[in-house]
């Protein structure tokens, strides 16, 4: 029976999500994307049997074989473009060659984007607010006029953040800077 001490440790080395659109930073020491869109694996074999890597979008999608582990070495595996976009956790599969039953890896969560890197628009809005009272006898009157977003800036405040493989929605604004507008006030005290 395969052991839970034998289990193979798979650590998730790179996630890079090519293509994801938007303004994207890279900072010194992060991994460059691979040119042909791959994510890349690495598996550590502790084992001295041979293992068959296999990587599932979700616990309940069908497995896609990313290749073999050697026992008692570390191996590099790619992972195909359409298996990290559109999916925010992965699970791998664990088969011993020589048979026996699969181990399953805890779910893994992948960043489509490494965090803080992607950011949106600069808020910058700039108003403006000229008010006079006027006093006549016993009354005091105030009289304003209000001028919001003189620039008409339209910078995106929210996105939409979640990522489907369906629609087209994802980064989507889904709410942007109040336009520019003008109000006239007044105020009567007696």
């Amino acid at each position: 029976m395969f052991k839970s001490r034998h289990i193979l440790q798979v650590a998730l080395v790179t996630m890079a999500a090519a293509s994801c659109g938007g303004r994207y930073r890279t900072e010194e020491g992060l991994p460059p994307a691979d040119a042909q869109g791959y994510a890349t694996v690495r598996v550590e074999n502790e084992n001295i049997s041979d293992m068959r890597i296999y990587v599932r979008p979700n616990s309940t999608g069908s497995r896609f074989r990313l290749g073999t582990a050697n026992g008692m070495e570390t191996t590099t595996l790619k992972i195909p473009r359409s298996f990290v976009m559109g999916v925010s956790q992965l699970l791998f599969e664990i088969s011993p060659i020589s048979g026996g039953g699969s181990q399953f890896s805890q779910t893994i969560t992948v960043n489509l984007v490494e965090p803080g890197t992607l950011y949106g628009d600069r808020v910058n809005q700039f108003d403006i607010r000229v008010a006079k009272n006027l006093r006549f006898g016993g009354t005091r009157t105030n009289v304003g006029f209000d001028l919001t977003n003189v620039l008409n800036s339209n910078p995106v405040l929210t996105y939409n953040e979640a990522f489907s493989t369906t629609t087209n929605t994802w980064l989507r604004p889904n709410s942007v800077l109040q336009p520019r507008l003008v109000k006239f006030s007044a105020q009567f005290n007696f």
